[in-house]
């Protein structure tokens, strides 16, 4: 039993030696990222509060909430609006860190919209005015994704 312990020792060398040889060339300092005690969140959402607060718990992360929500820009990406949300948060005084969300409906048969529109597409024409969007589209060929971007602002 000791030599075919041996031997895939012997075996598993050259892989080893490689491994350390590469981690030689890999920077050894590396900044450790310190986690915040408290997190705000701007969201009016409360499901998506509780649910970020009850992930963030274990890690002793406090989440508040803080509902005044921001202007949301016509851009053409997710991470364009919620960027111009935090610059609006920051000048109106919000302290770091915090984190915002924005979201869209990306219908594949309508080439992604809704997407960035989405609120302003539910509150003008709602459900009903995307699905006569898609009437001639055939039922098998309709998809959408929901996508959110998220970012944290320190």
């Amino acid at each position: 039993m000791s030599r075919s312990l041996a031997r895939t020792k012997a075996k598993a060398s050259p892989l080893k030696r490689k491994v350390e040889r590469n981690a030689a060339r890999t920077p050894a300092k590396v900044k450790p990222t310190r986690l915040p005690k408290r997190l705000t969140f701007v969201t009016g959402n409360p499901g998506k509060f509780r649910e970020l607060a009850a992930q963030l718990k274990p890690l002793g992360i406090a989440v508040i909430q803080d509902k005044r929500g921001y202007p949301e820009i016509q851009a053409d990406t997710l991470a364009v609006v919620a960027e111009a949300g935090a610059r609006h948060l920051l000048a109106s005084g919000l302290k770091p860190p915090f984190l915002l969300e924005d979201s869209g409906l990306f219908v594949a048969a309508l080439r992604g919209f809704p997407g960035v529109y989405s609120r302003h597409a539910l509150e003008t024409v709602g459900c009903g005015g995307l699905l006569k969007l898609m009437a001639d589209v055939e039922l098998e060929m309709r998809s959408a994704a929901f996508q959110a971007h998220l970012l944290y602002v320190d």
